[in-house]
């Protein structure tokens, strides 16, 4: 979908996510493989009351990036400097332990 002149124009794939959700402010929601595009929305109908209804905002859905393995990444952190902390922490593990033992 995407706006025309201040008209709401629908592109041709509509999908009924849930036709039964309860209204406690989240909702999971496993995305189907669809189309690359940045002209998604979300409509939110009330199934007892037909003209309630909400429309998200525009979104994208795309690839996951993650595949590249080249970057070396852990959740945000490079390996090099995950890898640095690890042998940090262990020096001074191994320095605390040695001062308790003795």
């Amino acid at each position: 979908m995407h706006y025309e002149d201040n008209i709401l124009i629908p592109r041709g794939i509509i999908l009924a996510i849930s036709a039964n959700a309860s209204n406690n402010g989240f909702f999971i929601w496993d995305v189907p493989i669809l189309p690359i595009g940045d002209d998604y929305f979300i409509k939110i109908t009330s199934i007892t009351d037909s003209s309630c209804w909400e429309l998200s905002d525009q979104f994208y859905i795309g690839l996951n990036d993650s595949s590249d393995s080249s970057d070396n990444t852990i959740y945000g952190y490079k390996v090099f400097i995950f890898l640095n902390g690890i042998f940090v922490i262990s020096i001074v593990f191994i320095i605390w332990s040695k001062k308790i033992i003795r």
